[in-house]
């Protein structure tokens, strides 16, 4: 059984230290690089729902600011239009 971390993708290993099989010594880029060729774009939208829900919780106040952000910010604006492509592509 071959599994993603021993392909030869990206500038680096997949772990930091050979033979260290713990979760503290992954790197990323082997898992982005197999997200993005199932085409799932996992990486692209995964966390945002609850990084949101996280932060605006109840408030009111923190729910006009995320408005606001996404009116008056260009970067934020398309930082959602990204996330709501990816979920389409998903």
């Amino acid at each position: 059984c071959y599994e993603i971390g021993a392909l030869n993708v990206g500038s680096r290993p997949a772990k930091r230290k050979s033979g260290d099989r713990t979760k503290k010594s992954l790197r990323a880029i082997p898992w982005v690089f197999g997200w993005s060729q199932c085409r799932v774009t996992l990486p692209a939208w995964y966390g945002i729902g609850s990084a949101l829900s996280t932060y605006i919780g109840d408030s009111e106040e923190r729910l006009e600011e995320v408005r606001d952000m996404y009116r008056r910010w260009p970067f934020f604006r398309n930082f959602l239009a990204n996330v709501q492509q990816a979920l389409v592509k998903a």
